[in-house]
């Protein structure tokens, strides 16, 4: 993290001395700011002289105790300059500005600020310095140069010099590459015999026998990508109604297995229970009578799991078939489980074909083209070295990827310690490598990734704020610093040190993975700089020290809790210095995990802080604090006293409503509140952090509850906050004090989600505030929601003297005036009550909108002709209760109709009974995939033409429909599933050849699908499901002639 600091360093000291010169040029010279300017310019020749010495010094093979210490020192050095520099930027964003009416001068200032320096983003005009802080911050400086002169001469006595050990050739950051799931699925290469033995194993029939398939081999050698393989499949997937697969931690113990494969069983619902006997219930219960496929990844310890009786106690509960797939390192756990076992597989290294092959991939991209001759030669002797460990290959093969020196090559393949011997150890000394040749400024991103626990699922976005408040991140335009940090995610994806995480579990790409090795290598590199402690089953009665050795060099505090976790105090050791700390994150993979509550009658003890946790000077240092998942009620207001922290993650806590103290923190950038579902209010005065870049809070999604927003205004004032990129949401409110939807005028940076919710508040004269917001500026807006939060049927009338006709018409209005960006991607509006949408949702001009969603609109009685919109891609369309007929209205009168659609889904529209347009010799849903009409209960007929592309329909709870026209071409696939006791059978039968299946369950009134002699059902159909259709004696379909 050398680099990164000292960059960031050098760009605070400019800062910093222009502010302070600039008072000279203002006109207010004082000795204390003159001075500390003279002082500023020698510690910038002392952090020329550190960043000298610590250039390559990450780089090179020193092992001497020695010099790493002595490394270490120099690196205190720099933190120490750096804390100097944070206290007296502070100190010139809290002063008063020497002439307070120079309005044009301080925005001029901070136009300029904003761009010299990435680290703050807003500045004041120079202060006067108080005279006692000048004074401390001189004497701090003057001894950070002491110091510094003394590890200099340490230098000369210890022989080094710049040139010590070897240096790598200087490595530049790689373009962005666009990645995705499939892409890292194209990069397995091999194992297919495994793959169908597991298979084979799980699919065959054993009269009842217990299923227990165990793949043992060390770290890296692709076990758990090999079940994703397995678990993936078609046939397991169709053969398993229920799947779940959990990650096994080396701290895991029996009851903690047990609550999360309840809750992966349950769909992600939270398990509450402790004892051992309920959950051994519930989870009975769960899976009773269900064949269901059990993945237990990265098992180590099968007597702390109590494996055994899980595995009798799961499999006896499930139905025939039923089946426990393990993957683990010990073969003394598959021994454990070898009294069920079906099948062990040791799976030792690729092929040497398929090492090539994945090698290839890697490098070069391109689905895996050989490399250039004068590099093949190399390339494969680097192979062989690697001895068929996909890990080894894949993170080898990023770090030369799109390298073409021959140079380089030959310097892999003679510079690295190529010896298997020691299995795992070996192959940290090689990934390593991996880790010498990034680009410095991932370095720091990389290493920091060792905080978190291992198996960790990272969030994108999460991760790079934290990199950003952590200082990582080097740009020369402060509105692309998080841009340029997903850019280091995916080229740490690239180098195959980050893993993509979508390939079992239905979440998106922003979410990935770090193997098991390369978080022992990350961990390696922070070394003495961070403290990590597994605090799963604590309590005061068993409290041990966090910090066992060099605690005065932590900067970075990690503690992971469990669901036992019950403590009060957790103590250092007495030489720790909390003051240092950069960072403190408390994990927890329970929300029932209890961290002690903080509050001036409960004092806290926690890390040997006798007084309030962020009393000063404890932590006063602090960039990032992450509390999130740990149910703690409240924050103290000494949390104020951070007056350098940048991050802070409270995301699903109980925190109901932030100490005033939080707007005292100048410099926050993220504030993290999602998922607090006790949340009741923001601060008043949030619009006092200007720096502040993300607000992240929004709509909480329940199960049964639906959206559910717990705040019930947005604080005025919020529109001052600039800098903002991220707020998932705005609440529009009638209380005192919330801010008007006009305070969205001035965030014209706001980025990707935006609910606006509370629209039935913006009536009579307020309703120029839409048009005020200007969203039509906003251009990186990508996905927007509106939503009333009551519906007119529920209007009353009397309410504000006002009456449903004037409430319809202002909602035409507010919506009207809330035109969005044309750059906008999707589109949801929601309980809408105007009789008409907006004229600007037709607007061609809208070339990226590829989604809309409507939902309750429940007093329109015509759509909008959304068929001109020529990228829509997927179009919902809910409620709606007026709606009687879809016809011309709706498909527009010029060029092809929904040009680009590809599924479309109809449901709960009540009142609907005709779908009809005429054929105008123009193509009609070329593109349309998947078409499904639920619950339209009124509908008597649809009329289907030319959909040629259509791959499934399905049709359900429409009692009155009678007739299916116009399906033209030739049947793949019907399913007959008959999912309801009381419906009639529908009858299949085919002239001339086998029907594969016709799902059908309750369309009460279906009596006829008309298809003609000259009408055939479209060739890439593959699914019809028609549900309830009781009149309907038969499907009878002709051949293709």
């Amino acid at each position: 993290m050398a680099a990164a600091l000292l960059t960031s360093l050098a760009s605070l000291t400019a800062r910093l001395l222009s502010a302070s010169s600039s008072s000279f040029r203002a006109g207010n010279p004082t000795a204390a700011t003159a001075a500390v300017a003279a002082e500023l310019q020698n510690l910038r020749a002392v952090l020329r002289g550190i960043r000298a010495l610590l250039a390559d010094a990450e780089e090179r093979e020193t092992r001497e105790e020695s010099v790493m210490l002595w490394l270490l020192e120099l690196r205190q050095v720099a933190f120490d300059a750096d804390d100097i520099l944070s206290d007296f930027d502070h100190a010139l964003l809290r002063s008063p500005p020497p002439d307070r009416n120079s309005r044009k001068r301080k925005h001029c200032q901070d136009e300029r600020t904003e761009q010299e320096d990435y680290a703050i983003s807003f500045s004041h005009p120079p202060p006067v310095l108080d005279a006692s802080f000048a004074r401390d911050i001189l004497k701090r400086i003057k001894e950070v140069m002491a110091r510094f002169d003394g590890i200099n001469r340490d230098r000369t006595a210890l022989r080094l010099r710049e040139e010590d050990g070897p240096a790598k050739p200087e490595t530049h950051a790689l373009p962005r590459q666009t990645t995705s799931a499939a892409a890292d699925l194209s990069r397995i290469c091999g194992r297919e015999e495994e793959k169908c033995k597991i298979i084979s194993a799980l699919l065959a029939d054993g009269g009842g026998e217990k299923k227990v398939v165990s793949i043992v081999a060390m770290g890296g050698m692709g076990k758990t990508t090999l079940t994703k393989l397995v678990y993936n499949d078609g046939r397991v997937e169709k053969r398993f109604g229920m799947r779940c697969w959990v990650w096994v931690s080396q701290s895991c113990d029996e009851r903690a297995l047990l609550k999360a494969i309840i809750e992966n069983a349950s769909c992600g619902g939270r398990c509450d229970l402790t004892e051992m006997s309920d959950l051994l219930t519930t989870l009975n219960q769960l899976i009773a009578r269900q064949r269901f496929l059990l993945v237990l990844d990265d098992v180590w310890d099968a007597e702390r799991i109590g494996l055994t009786a899980i595995l009798d106690s799961v499999l006896s509960a499930g139905a025939d078939g039923s089946a426990v797939l393990i993957t683990t390192r010990n073969e003394a756990v598959a021994a454990v489980a070898a009294g069920g076992a079906q099948l062990m597989i040791k799976l030792g290294g690729l092929s040497t074909g398929h090492s090539w092959e994945l090698f290839c991939r890697c490098a070069f991209g391109d689905g895996g083209r050989d490399p250039p001759p004068e590099l093949a030669a190399t390339g494969r002797a680097i192979v062989d070295k690697c001895r068929g460990v996909p890990l080894v290959i894949a993170v080898v093969a990023g770090m030369l990827y799109l390298e073409t020196r021959l140079d380089y090559w030959d310097e892999v393949l003679n510079n690295v310690v190529w010896d298997f011997e020691e299995a795992e150890e070996s192959v940290l000394r090689v990934l390593r490598l991996s880790y010498k040749n990034l680009p410095a400024p991932l370095k720091p991103c990389f290493s920091y990734c060792a905080l978190f626990p291992k198996g960790h699922l990272f969030e994108m976005d999460c991760l790079v704020r934290m990199w950003v408040a952590q200082g990582f991140i080097q740009v020369d335009d402060l509105a692309l610093i998080e841009e340029t940090g997903r850019e280091y995610v995916f080229e740490l994806m690239q180098r195959s040190l980050f893993q993509r995480y979508a390939e079992h579990i239905a979440i998106d790409e922003c979410y990935f993975a770090v193997h098991d090795l390369i978080h022992d290598l990350a961990r390696t590199i922070l070394g003495t700089e961070a403290v990590t402690a597994e605090l799963e089953a604590l309590t005061d009665a068993n409290c041990t020290r966090f910090c066992t050795t060099s605690s005065s060099y932590v900067r970075h505090l990690s503690a992971t809790i469990g669901v036992e976790t019950r403590l009060s105090q957790l103590t250092l050791e007495p030489d720790c210095k909390p003051d240092a700390l950069r960072s403190f994150l408390i994990w927890s993979g329970n929300r029932t995990s209890y961290v002690p509550k903080f509050g001036a009658y409960e004092i806290l003890l926690v890390l040997n802080f006798q007084r309030d946790l962020f009393e000063k000077p404890h932590m006063q240092y602090l960039r990032v604090l992450d509390l999130s998942i740990c149910k703690i009620p409240e924050l103290p207001e000494s949390i104020g006293g951070l007056k350098h922290l940048r991050y802070l993650g409270l995301a699903c806590t109980d925190i109901k409503r932030l100490p005033r103290s939080v707007s005292n923190l100048c410099y926050l950038q993220t504030l993290d509140l999602r998922y607090c579902e006790r949340l009741v209010e923001l601060p008043s005065d949030i619009s006092r952090l200007t720096n502040l870049r993300h607000l992240v809070h929004g709509v909480i999604y329940k199960m049964l509850d639906g959206p559910v927003i717990s705040i019930s205004k947005m604080p005025a004032g919020i529109g001052r906050l600039s800098a903002l990129q991220t707020l998932p949401l705005f609440l529009a409110s009638r209380e005192s004090g919330s801010a008007g939807v006009d305070e969205l005028k001035e965030l014209n940076d706001l980025r990707g989600e935006l609910v606006i919710a509370g629209l039935q508040c913006i009536r009579g004269k307020r309703i120029g505030e839409a048009e005020k917001a200007e969203l039509n500026k906003k251009k990186h807006i990508t996905d927007l929601i509106f939503r009333w939060d009551l519906n007119y049927n529920d209007f009353d009338k009397n309410k504000e003297g006002s009456s449903q006709e004037s409430r319809f018409k202002d909602d035409e209005e507010v919506l009207e005036s809330l035109r969005p960006h044309i750059s906008i991607r999707t589109l949801e509006i929601e309980r809408y009550a105007g009789s008409r949408f907006p004229s600007w949702m037709v607007d061609i001009s809208f070339e990226n909108l590829v989604q809309v969603r409507l939902v309750d609109c429940n007093n329109c009685a015509y759509l909008p002709a959304l068929g001109q919109l020529p990228s829509l891609r997927e179009l919902e369309m809910l409620g709606m209760d007026k709606i009687t007929r879809i016809g011309e209205e709706f498909f527009g009168d010029k060029g092809v109709i929904f040009p680009s659609l590809q599924r479309l889904l109809i449901m709960g529209m009540r009142r609907w009974e005709e779908w009809s347009f005429s054929r105008k010799e123009r193509e009609i849903l070329p593109r349309l995939h998947e078409l499904s009409i639920l619950e339209c209960r009124k509908i008597t007929s649809l009329s289907l033409y030319d959909l040629g592309m259509l791959k499934k329909l399905r049709v359900s709870y429409c009692g009155k429909l009678e007739k299916i026209n116009g399906l033209e071409s030739c049947l793949v696939a019907i399913e007959e599933k008959g999912r309801t006791s009381n419906r009639a059978g529908l009858a299949v039968e085919e002239k001339g050849r086998t029907t594969d299946h016709a799902e059908t369950s309750r369309s009460a009134e279906l009596r006829e699908v008309g298809l003609s002699e000259r009408q055939r059902l479209p060739a890439a159909l593959e699914y019809i499901d028609i549900d309830g259709c009781p009149l309907l004696p038969k499907i009878s379909i002709e051949p293709h002639k």
